[in-house]
């Protein structure tokens, strides 16, 4: 199995569902632990979102967590570190990593305490319930895609 030790590497583009460049290859990652909204409102589920069932507001945000990840991403510089507990690999043939940016910034985790992902807790990985208390803050800060929560 691969080493968890966080590996260099570059060109990550946008969304959940990004690429990168690892040892010459081209790999398919799904950032680990966390879930944005799809981008076309009709692939939004209600309440898949805690209490939000405004698929085209969840749109939004998806939208707005592709822009932000293609800004803290493209062109960029990241380190992956994999999950003995997830696995090396998803469902869909994708590896599963969480993303350091190159200040070593979790951006897995940015992307939940922003507001832009919700936890995925459908997989198991090791920093779930870390990710769980900064979701709870950025719902009781009103933060990213939670300011509709009433």
């Amino acid at each position: 199995m691969e080493s968890n030790i966080p590996q260099k590497s570059s060109t990550f583009t946008t969304e959940t569902r990004s690429r990168s460049n690892l040892s010459g290859q081209i790999l398919k990652v799904r950032l680990l632990g966390v879930d944005t909204p799809e981008k076309i409102a009709e692939k939004n589920k209600p309440y898949e979102y805690n209490a939000i069932t405004n698929l085209t507001y969840l749109a939004e945000w998806g939208l707005n967590a592709k822009d932000f990840a293609y800004t803290m991403l493209y062109n960029k510089t990241v380190y992956i570190e994999f999950d003995e507990v997830a696995g090396l690999k998803g469902y869909y043939g994708r590896y599963l990593a969480y993303v350091y940016l190159e200040n070593l910034t979790d951006f897995n985790a940015l992307l939940v305490k922003e507001g832009y992902a919700r936890v995925y807790t459908e997989g198991e990985c090791k920093k779930e319930d870390y990710y769980l208390q900064l979701e709870e803050m950025a719902k009781a800060n009103k933060t990213g895609l939670w300011r509709i929560m009433r």
